[in-house]
């Protein structure tokens, strides 16, 4: 009779004289060699499994995961060999949210106040504040103070249509044309 011993270590399975294991352990293998005596195979088995870990993210405009930036919500993979050696996969549920910044012309003769702020002289103003998602939005105001009223006889250029950009917001007030006494 003989005996033998020898390890293997695998990933999630191994297949051994047409067994496949899937866990940790010794396996013998008892046979009759070519003389018919007794023969003892001992298989010390290691098996590792894969990593899969699952994460889900909420993120303003963008996150960076594994090194890669991502702008856009969804559901992410990223394949590796883990510690063992063994093919592993991370999944990320990721849902950005970005803030809506608004922009608002307003036209004013004396002073502005927005968010608390008063204004007296022409100028783009921002506000930033904190979404209801948590992400920080930048607001914009593009205040104008129109000049003082002509003399008789004197024309006054038209000032060209105003454009307005998405995301803006322009009240009736910030209309007017007319100038201020």
């Amino acid at each position: 009779s003989s005996s033998n011993e020898f390890a293997a270590t695998a990933c999630e399975s191994y297949t051994w004289d047409g067994r496949t294991y899937t866990e940790s352990g010794d396996h013998v293998w008892t046979y009759h060699d070519i003389h018919g005596a007794d023969s003892v195979v001992t298989l010390h088995l290691t098996i590792n499994h894969g990593t899969y870990n699952t994460e889900a993210v909420t993120a303003c405009d963008s996150y960076t995961w594994h090194g890669t930036l991502y702008a856009a919500s969804g559901t992410y993979t990223y394949d590796y060999s883990n510690a063992e050696g063994c093919p592993s996969t991370d999944t990320l549920h990721l849902t950005v949210n970005n803030p809506t910044n608004l922009v608002f012309t307003e036209t004013a003769c004396e002073s502005f106040t927005w968010n608390g702020t008063t204004y007296t002289t022409s100028g783009d103003y921002t506000f930033a504040h904190e979404d209801a998602n948590g992400c920080t939005q930048v607001d914009t105001l593009h205040l104008t103070r129109p000049p003082a009223r002509a003399s008789p006889g004197t024309a006054r250029p038209t000032p060209p249509p105003a454009t307005t950009p998405s995301h803006t917001r322009t009240p009736t007030a910030a209309r007017r044309s007319t100038p201020c006494i």
